[in-house]
């Protein structure tokens, strides 16, 4: 008989909103306003606004009274999606990983508000979470506290299609039938239009702050 094609069901959650969006969403995409305060070293490895927080406690209602069930929880290393994870999800089954990847950080480069902080910094506040994966030591990719002129360039796309794929490669190696992501959204944004053959008829490729999107995705 023919093998059996293996499912998943990926529940995508972008962070809540941040103090950088707070900021930055008072400007036009991409125009000059936006594109300053998101260069902002106060932003660095930016923590969600009070607004955020909210969002969050929001979505852990949604999320309890909904029947969303999972079995593993990937996280970006960055503070803004470790908070929104540890708020509004707060008491995952304790047989539940909880994996910290740096391929599914947000898209790098120029921003400070896209730079983490050591994992020695993340694991003090972020006890419950295996970051393992994470590379120990400072960013590789630094765009750090009031040094922007030393900020490596944006990522290419081409760069986000290599984490793009190395998420996918692992996501298929995974015993787990339903799996909570929670990152960003231009890196979502990308894995949804070039590797997921997300439908924009849907809903756009970028999610908003706080939001939640569960897809089905079989292997081939």
């Amino acid at each position: 008989p023919a093998q059996k094609k293996k499912r998943q069901i990926l529940h995508f959650v972008r962070h809540a909103e941040g103090f950088h969006n707070l900021v930055s969403h008072k400007y036009p995409r991409h125009s000059e306003g936006y594109e300053r305060t998101l260069a902002d070293p106060s932003f660095f490895d930016a923590r969600l606004s009070p607004l955020g927080l909210q969002q969050c406690e929001k979505l852990r209602e949604q999320v309890a009274q909904s029947t969303l069930k999972y079995d593993l929880i990937l996280v970006s290393p960055l503070a803004r999606t470790l908070q929104t994870l540890s708020i509004a999800f707060p008491d995952p089954p304790s047989n539940v990983p909880i994996i910290a990847v740096d391929f599914i950080r947000e898209r790098f480069g120029l921003r400070p508000c896209d730079s983490r902080s050591e994992v020695s910094v993340a694991q003090k506040e972020f006890p419950h979470v295996d970051f393992s994966l994470v590379p120990p030591g400072p960013d590789p990719h630094m765009c750090a506290r009031g040094q922007t002129a030393e900020c490596p360039p944006r990522e290419t796309e081409e760069s986000m299609d290599e984490r793009a794929r190395e998420l996918v490669a692992f996501l298929e190696t995974r015993e787990e039938e339903s799996i909570l992501i929670v990152g960003h959204s231009a890196f979502f944004a990308r894995v949804f239009e070039k590797h997921l053959g997300w439908d924009a008829s849907e809903g756009p490729y970028r999610m908003a702050n706080a939001a939640l999107r569960s897809i089905e995705v079989v292997y081939k």
